[in-house]
């Protein structure tokens, strides 16, 4: 009782699903996959790293040994991902945004959209540190979109022609949608293209 479901995207395999489930009293939340059509579900909160509030987007890498999540905590959304339950990397884009919008295929790189200029460095005090940094950014400059090495802690600019669509399946077939009604209830559901 009490949980709703805040995130769900698909698996680089098109079979597969992964959700992101939370409670507010107390602050919890869950992590669970399962393939689609299946009614068994397996919990993987234990691949996420123990300090995510609020969990808006969740995003499993297709070898599936990686997930980066969305959370917003004190009103903006920061990204972190992690393996195995540890923290690989993590943004501090306040007072910016950012949002995932997917991996690239093998893996290796996670795409995010943000008005902070990441290639700069992944936090704050990193892109203070680069000589690039000019105080006018502060704010923000104009959203692009970065593949992000979680590795490496880096970031690049990318042309988001690269990206692909998180919301449909790798094969094609299918379309995933989230509705969130705002007042605590969530639906999901699949439709074929």
């Amino acid at each position: 009782p009490g949980w709703t479901l805040s995130a769900a995207s698909f698996w680089r395999d098109s079979d597969h699903l992964v959700l992101a489930v939370e409670r507010p009293e107390p602050p919890t939340y869950k992590m669970y996959s399962t393939a689609v059509g299946s009614t068994e579900w397996a919990n993987v909160t234990e691949m996420v790293h123990s300090s995510y509030v609020d969990v808006s987007a969740v995003s499993m890498s297709p070898d599936r040994e990686t997930v980066a999540v969305l959370s917003t905590g004190e009103g903006h959304s920061d990204v972190a991902v992690s393996r195995g339950g540890d923290l690989l990397c993590e943004t501090r884009v306040y007072p910016g945004f950012i949002d995932i919008v997917g991996w690239s295929a093998d893996g290796s790189l996670l795409f995010v959209e943000s008005d902070m200029p990441l290639d700069l460095g992944l936090d704050a005090e990193s892109r203070l540190k680069n000589s690039a940094w000019d105080e006018s950014m502060r704010e923000g400059v104009a959203q692009a979109v970065y593949a992000v090495d979680p590795e490496e802690g880096r970031a690049e600019k990318v042309d988001p022609a690269w990206v692909p669509d998180p919301t449909v399946s790798p094969d094609g077939i299918w379309k995933l949608h989230f509705i969130d009604d705002g007042k605590g209830t969530s639906e999901l559901f699949l439709t074929k293209r």
